[in-house]
């Protein structure tokens, strides 16, 4: 009998705005009082608020796997501060400008990220890319879009392999759509939110179905309501150039 293939389910939602402190403040007491206390911490609402519906967006990823209703009161970090829950499951946060998403699977390791494509100065990150791929960059009809498909990649793939930034980001190279570092394989595939933003998703497995949903505020903050599938498993075409 044909394995069935492993699903990732991937949450996102786009931030408007400041909401009123009302509204904030109700949101806010859907969370453990521990998540409460580490919001009060941030000052700006942009940080206030990416904080809140992150977790909001972990919790929505967890339970849709199976995870009771106070799973975020059972995620732990690692060594190396990398969140996780206990079991055969994996999840990944990622905040770029309005944007935050989540990735979530069982019985598969994945990483996720996503940028806004702010102009930046190249030369601040020369020990980031090999010398090949600054060719790619400098060689591409939109340079900066392409050093944001490789930056992505590159993170979606340390974020996956959860030693973080102990990794050189100059050792992680993509070839024909996976990444092979150290003894592991991280099969890459980009995602196109939006034309300002680049992304990647990273899974240590090759086949699989990508369930995409894009959320509402109040959806996230209402888990009776239904979120609508917005994507197939369709691949996503490439950013840049190849």
């Amino acid at each position: 009998m044909e394995q069935s293939k492993p699903v990732v389910y991937l949450a996102y939602i786009r931030l408007q705005g400041e909401l009123p402190r009302a509204v904030f403040a109700k949101y806010l007491t859907g969370v453990p009082a521990s998540i409460r206390q580490a919001n009060a911490r941030y000052v700006r609402w942009q940080d206030k608020q990416a904080h809140l519906f992150g977790k909001l967006l972990v919790h929505h990823a967890l339970t849709k796997l199976g995870f009771a209703d106070d799973v975020l009161s059972q995620i732990l970090y690692s060594s190396h501060g990398r969140p996780y829950v206990v079991g055969n499951a994996d999840f990944n946060l990622s905040h770029s400008g309005h944007y935050i998403l989540c990735a979530a699977g069982q019985g598969i390791r994945l990483g996720v990220d996503v940028e806004e494509m702010r102009n930046i100065d190249f030369s601040h990150f020369d020990e980031v890319m090999t010398p090949a791929q600054w060719q790619q960059i400098n060689h591409c009809q939109n340079p900066l879009q392409k050093f944001y498909e490789l930056w992505t990649i590159k993170e979606s793939v340390i974020k996956a392999d959860s030693r973080g930034l102990t990794i050189p980001l100059k050792n992680i190279i993509p070839d024909n759509g996976q990444v092979d570092l150290d003894d592991s394989n991280w099969y890459i595939r980009p995602l196109q939110l939006d034309e300002q933003y680049a992304g990647c998703l990273a899974v240590n497995v090759e086949h699989y179905d990508l369930v995409l949903e894009e959320l509402t505020i109040h959806e996230l903050a209402a888990p009776d309501l239904k979120p609508v599938v917005t994507s197939t498993t369709a691949p996503q075409p490439a950013l840049g150039c190849a």
